[in-house]
Formats: structure tokens, C-alpha cells, sequence
């Protein structure tokens, strides 16, 4: 669970950078928006 609420943090800091997020950061933004 930890891991997923740093990868989250990584996504909001790293807006900008959406073009370099792997498909993990892919497929957890798709799980986000459920």
C-alpha cells in the first residue's frame, strides 16, 4: 500500500513529466479514475 501512495505522490509531483510515466504509472492513473 505504501508504495502505491508514493507512487501517487510521484504522479502529482511529476505532472509535467506524464510523458515519461511507465505504463505502471498508466494503468494506476486508470485505477485512480474508477
Amino acid at each position: 500500500m505504501e508504495f502505491m501512495l508514493e507512487t501517487i505522490c510521484d504522479i502529482k509531483n511529476n505532472k509535467k513529466k506524464t510523458k515519461e510515466d511507465s505504463p505502471h504509472h498508466v494503468r494506476l492513473k486508470k485505477w485512480l479514475q474508477k
